[in-house]
């Protein structure tokens, strides 16, 4: 098989090399390769003729950086690198600080939700809030104090029209959460 006059002379350029190909070429092939391919002018014409993070392409990279002058990064390439490292600390560190802050406000918002409820079961005072010193208002909160707070442990229920019968609360002297109360004591 004949190779025509212009096919003879035109070196190989390394990306129309296979990676089988790459890996027994000699460090020296390689790099002269490199140096007579009008198309490798910078590192990024490197990159793109030798993609991949397969060892081979990593060996090429790493022979055109070292041994080849004009394939080196330049200053703004390898600061690139460094930018995008320190762009992901400070994003990392910014996801940290927002749990924390998501945290304690979860915190806060479990304490004052556990005040209110104790705030609940005590027995209203004059000066309590939405209360103010009104007398009325003292009267209507006792009352649901009394009728949702706790269970009589004992009294008279409404048997039928008007008859009463005297019981004792054989479960619990508080309600339950979610339970409904099935009879009125009085």
């Amino acid at each position: 098989m004949f190779l025509a006059p212009d096919e003879a002379y035109t070196p190989k350029r390394i990306g129309d090399f296979s990676e089988a190909e790459l890996s027994v070429m000699k460090e020296g092939e390689i790099r002269q390769r490199l140096i007579r391919d009008p198309n490798m002018q910078s590192y990024a014409d490197l990159a793109k003729a030798a993609p991949g993070d397969s060892d081979v392409m990593k060996r090429v990279r790493a022979i055109g950086q070292a041994r080849v002058p004009g394939l080196r990064k330049t200053m703004e390439e390898k600061n690139k690198f460094r930018e995008a490292q320190q762009l992901a600390k400070q994003e990392k560190k910014n996801q940290a600080v927002k749990a924390e802050q998501q945290a304690k406000k979860e915190r806060a918002k479990a304490a004052a939700e556990e005040k209110e409820n104790l705030a609940r079961q005590m027995p209203p005072k004059i000066n309590s809030p939405g209360i103010d010193g009104d007398r009325m208002k003292l009267i209507q909160a006792f009352q649901r104090y009394k009728d949702t707070g706790r269970w009589n442990k004992g009294g008279s229920v409404n048997t039928k029209k008007k008859q009463y019968k005297t019981i004792t609360n054989r479960f619990s002297d508080r309600m339950l959460p979610g339970k409904k109360r099935t009879t009125r004591i009085y």
